[in-house]
């Protein structure tokens, strides 16, 4: 982490690190908005020797998250079939 400010270039190529890395490609506009505020003010707080402990905690979260969006989907698709 630097002193300064990446600049917006970075940002966009860390975001989507993220999108990839956790296979958000299929979040709707409002919750990558979100996603991408998130990954930002997170990062700006984080000092080295927190970077693992975090790290770990943003990959179960997303795991949970993704796990949650897929029974939303199952729900819908039964929901419709009815």
């Amino acid at each position: 982490m630097g002193l300064f400010r990446e600049t917006p270039e970075k940002d966009r190529e860390k975001i989507q690190d993220y999108i990839n890395e956790y296979q958000l490609n299929e979040l709707n506009e409002n919750d990558l908005e979100l996603l991408k505020k998130s990954i930002l003010k997170v990062e700006s707080y984080l000092v080295p020797s927190a970077d693992i402990y975090v790290s770990l905690m943003v990959t179960q979260n997303w795991t949970i998250m993704k796990q949650l969006e897929r029974l939303n989907k199952n729900i819908e698709e039964l929901k419709n079939k009815l």
